[in-house]
């Protein structure tokens, strides 16, 4: 992003935590603290953000519109020459090109193609509860303070589950991804959640986390998968590779 110079549009939308906390999932006990903030920069010569997937969107669009680049939606993938090379688009012309990319995700269409069978994502055995909750609200919190004011990744660790929370939208946004069990039906990968059934899973967990799931309006549960390994991630003719979660999709607990 600096290179792009994106930098600063992107720290303009950005929170940079201090730290990673790993907590004991019992009493929120503080086990370990790894520095971030001055680590990440002398390290890799870059800071940490956490920015909204959304806003980091915006900001490379912007980008790349200002570029003269054009952006076609609404063009779904019903095959791809890769030879010529062209991508076939349903119910719109052909799509000519010199070199294509597919980045189409976990369940790619553009990897199907490459591999020539169908290689749909597999179970993991893992879901996350993806929730947002508003930091003032915590903030109104004495116990829960600190946690919506002091930027860090908090992470408590627990029996076959962890909680992953932090700030985003400038401090505004507390992200909370809660990693357990998947006990969704077979077919049905995302649902809107039990908000009930949620906190009694972390019944037994630490208070400021359950404080802060009482505060939880709605949220919805997200099967995780996974991709097999690939061989190649490029076709032989050169003119085609693949980016990403099309060819190499991580979990959010890596």
């Amino acid at each position: 992003m600096e290179r792009w110079g994106l930098l600063p549009a992107i720290e303009a939308h950005s929170v940079k935590p201090l730290s990673v906390n790993l907590r004991s999932y019992r009493d929120g006990k503080v086990l370990n603290v790894q520095p971030f903030l001055h680590y990440t920069e002398e390290r890799y010569g870059a800071p940490y953000l956490h920015i909204h997937r959304a806003d980091f969107h915006k900001v490379l669009v912007d980008a790349a519109r200002k570029e003269g680049v054009k952006i076609q939606l609404g063009s779904s993938v019903t095959g791809i020459d890769f030879n010529k090379p062209l991508i076939r688009i349903r119910g719109k012309p052909d799509f000519h090109a010199d070199i294509i990319i597919g980045a189409d995700g976990l369940k790619s269409i553009c990897r199907e193609e490459m591999l020539g069978h169908k290689d749909p994502p597999h179970f993991t055995g893992d879901l996350a509860y993806r929730i947002t909750v508003k930091a003032s609200d915590m903030r109104k919190h004495p116990e829960l303070r600190e946690l919506a004011e002091k930027p860090a990744i908090n992470l408590w660790m627990g029996p076959s589950s962890h909680a992953v929370c932090y700030l985003l939208k400038g401090g505004d946004l507390y992200n909370i991804v809660l990693v357990c069990p998947d006990n969704l039906p077979e077919f049905i990968n995302t649902a809107k959640a039990d908000l009930q059934e949620m906190r009694d899973y972390f019944v037994n967990w630490d208070p400021k986390l359950r404080a802060i799931l009482d505060m939880v309006q709605e949220t919805s549960k997200w099967r995780l998968q996974n991709s097999h390994e690939m061989y190649t991630w490029s076709h032989d003719s050169g003119k085609f590779t693949l980016l990403g979660d099309a060819c190499h999709a991580t979990l959010p607990y890596m």
